[in-house]
C-alpha cells in the first residue's frame, strides 16, 4: 500500500492515534494515563515541605498528587503557587514541575510574570 494513513482509536480506554507510511507503522501516540498528567499542564499547588538537601520543595497538587519543584527560592511552605509539569513523575515519586510557566498556543505564548511580549514569528 501507498501512501500515509492516520488511524485514531482506543487502546485501554485511552486515546490512541497511529501513522502508516508505505504499510508500515510509522509513529504510534497514546495518551497518558489519567493519573499521570501530561508534560505542560498548569497546576495551582500548595508548597509543602521544603528539601534543602535536594534543593527543592515539594508541591501539593490535589487529587492526591504531588510534585517536586527545584527553583524554591521565595517559596514558603503553604503558599499557594502556579507550576507547569515538565515531565512524566516515576512510579512512587513526586512529578518534576517549574515556577517558570508558558501557555502556548497558535500565534503567541504567555510567560505569566515574566516581563516583555511573546509572539511567534510565522
Amino acid at each position: 500500500m501507498k501512501g500515509s494513513v492516520l488511524a485514531l482509536g482506543k487502546v485501554e480506554d485511552r486515546r490512541a492515534a497511529a501513522l502508516i507510511v508505505d504499510g508500515e507503522l510509522h509513529d504510534l501516540l497514546i495518551d497518558a494515563a489519567p493519573e499521570h498528567p501530561r508534560p505542560g499542564t498548569v497546576f495551582r499547588g500548595v508548597a509543602t515541605r521544603p528539601m534543602k538537601g535536594q534543593g527543592g520543595v515539594f508541591v501539593d497538587l490535589g487529587s492526591g498528587m504531588s510534585g517536586f519543584l527545584r527553583q524554591w527560592k521565595g517559596v514558603s511552605p503553604g503558599q499557594s503557587i502556579l507550576v507547569e509539569v515538565t515531565g512524566y513523575g516515576l512510579s512512587g515519586k513526586a512529578i518534576p514541575v517549574t515556577s517558570r510557566v508558558s501557555i502556548r498556543g497558535r500565534s503567541v505564548f504567555l510567560t505569566p510574570g515574566a516581563p516583555g511580549r511573546n509572539i511567534y514569528k510565522a
